[in-house]
């Protein structure tokens, strides 16, 4: 295939993949629900919630202290706030969504880009297959609009591959720098990288044993190795510990994985060790909605993964390379399938080498001249078909099944409903004397995510896991928000001051019941006519 050709065909693909994952991202939560664009809306899923007031904490104290139980590292968080700064935004409060979910959008373009670091190794049609993949996948681009780890630490997993690649090619002390960088980076953005470095180090171990002829005859170096992990030890160190200002955050980050093979257990999260593949594979749910499936990546990357272990692989590409992303694509779905806790956004890692390896499926059938050129027909038109039918699933993960149960991306998530409490609360601040200086309890054994992220332009929020023991208190907010379980304690507490508006979902099974002081209620109502 011409160069130039594979270069157009390329940037096609990179805009596709940016148009998604970009597309609606400016909509906001208070968007007109008449307005069709509302339903680009996606309500923060709880993880975003939290980093997201984790960034305003950053913004407004300078703070950062780092959680080894549930928060994942600063990554994702220092990564946005260039973007935080161009925008002008210079407050917590004046944190927008757009800049938060078009940062992991970002990366996921700049993933796609990367590609073409490897497109000698990959092929033309591996490439290209691979990447149109990528770009059009429902759960990438799914989650590439989602305000979590996932796509930021594939993106510095793929720099460290990369580099590890290059070096072994040609050894020298930039290829290894980077390395260690990018590894260090990683493990700042999310600690299951590592499972990726173990998976990428073991895979290329095999691999370059068995193809000791391919090593170079002489460059590597133990201080190239120093090098690498030194630089890697201490980026990881500087972002934890906010530039040492929290040194004790150095020790925490690795105590995680302490805490994370507890974690992995389930810890609520468990499931069965075919769970990635049945969500890969096929999901309805019995009350109906669309169905999903990327068995597109599926078939192609089942026939990769074997050309990759054949002959046939030598007119492909690269036969070392890619037997080590077949490795490693093998490897990493066995540790993650064998770990009980599971969620989906968890497979991503390694269900982006699959679709490279699908690129390689596809690029196998089509090299099959025999037969009058059947199978490449074949092929080239299932493979087109597949990328209609995900580009339809694509669409509906983000518009009307954005945050729908029968989205088996969706997971833990707010529903859409809740936006009604949030529009609530700011047209209760409307017809406030005192506008947003209203006061908000918020009494919720989980805090209420994502509620304290929609409430972050409010002064006198007040946030606790148990009703305060005084019930003065609670007479004296305008706004109460509380777990069911309080309800006949704040019934008793607050009978003739308040009054209940009504009950939301906050996720799954969880709920919480809004009481309005009954003099703002009043107006309030008034004010909807």
């Amino acid at each position: 295939m011409p160069r130039s050709l594979v270069v157009a065909l390329f940037l096609i693909v990179l805009g596709i993949g940016g148009y998604l994952r970009f597309h609606g991202l400016t909509i906001r939560w208070d968007h007109s629900q008449r307005d069709k664009a509302s339903l680009l809306y996606r309500p923060f899923h709880m993880d975003e919630a939290v980093q997201g007031r984790k960034l305003g904490k950053l913004i407004d104290d300078g703070e950062y202290r780092y959680n080894p139980k549930d928060l994942h590292g600063p990554g994702l968080i220092y990564s946005t706030l260039p973007l935080t700064w161009l925008r002008g935004e210079t407050t917590g409060a004046s944190l927008t969504d757009f800049t938060l979910r078009a940062i992991p959008a970002a990366y996921g373009v700049a993933l796609l880009l990367l590609l073409w670091a490897w497109r000698e190794e990959l092929g033309s049609v591996a490439l290209l297959g691979g990447a149109i993949l990528f770009a059009m996948s429902p759960i990438m681009v799914y989650y590439s609009r989602y305000y979590i780890m996932e796509i930021p630490m594939i993106f510095w997993i793929t720099v460290s591959m990369i580099s590890a690649w290059r070096y072994v090619k040609r050894p020298d002390y930039g290829w290894a720098i980077l390395f260690g960088v990018a590894g260090g980076l990683t493990h700042m953005t999310k600690e299951t990288g590592a499972i990726s470095f173990f998976t990428m180090v073991v895979a290329g171990a095999v691999i370059l044993w068995s193809h000791r002829s391919h090593l170079p005859s002489a460059g590597q170096h133990w201080k190239h190795l120093g090098a690498s992990v030194g630089l890697g030890l201490l980026v990881s160190m500087i972002g934890f510990s906010v530039l040492f200002r929290e040194p004790e955050a150095i020790w925490e980050s690795v105590r995680t994985y302490l805490l994370y093979f507890e974690r992995a257990e389930g810890s609520g999260h468990e499931k069965p060790w075919t769970y990635y593949l049945k969500v890969l594979a096929w999901n309805r749910q019995p009350e109906g909605g669309p169905y999903w499936t990327e068995s597109l990546t599926l078939f192609f990357g089942a026939i990769g993964l074997v050309v990759a272990f054949t002959p046939a692989v030598k007119r492909l590409g690269d036969t070392v390379f890619w037997r080590w992303i077949a490795l490693y694509t093998i490897l990493t779905t066995a540790i993650y399938s064998a770990i009980p806790y599971k969620t989906p956004w968890s497979m991503l890692c390694w269900v982006f080498t699959l679709m490279l390896m699908a690129g390689l499926g596809l690029a196998f059938l089509v090299s099959l001249r025999r037969f009058y050129h059947i199978v490449p027909v074949i092929a080239l038109l299932t493979f087109s078909w597949g990328l209609v039918d995900l580009s339809k699933q694509t669409r509906n993960s983000t518009t009307t099944f954005r945050a729908d149960y029968r989205n088996p991306f969706v997971y833990a998530h707010t529903p859409a409903k809740l936006m009604d409490l949030v529009r609530n609360v700011h047209d209760m601040a409307a017809v406030h004397p005192q506008g947003k200086e209203l006061t908000i309890a918020l009494c919720d054994k989980d805090v209420g995510w994502p509620l304290p992220w929609y409430f972050r332009t409010f002064p006198n929020l007040g946030l606790a896991r148990t009703l305060p023991s005084d019930p003065n208190v609670l007479r004296t907010q305008d706004v109460v928000i509380i777990s069911p379980e309080y309800d006949a304690a704040m019934m008793e507490a607050t009978s003739e001051t308040h009054a209940y508006e009504t009950m939301y979902g906050i996720r799954d099974d969880l709920k919480v019941y809004n009481y309005v002081e009954k003099g703002l209620y009043e107006r309030f109502l008034d004010s909807r006519g």
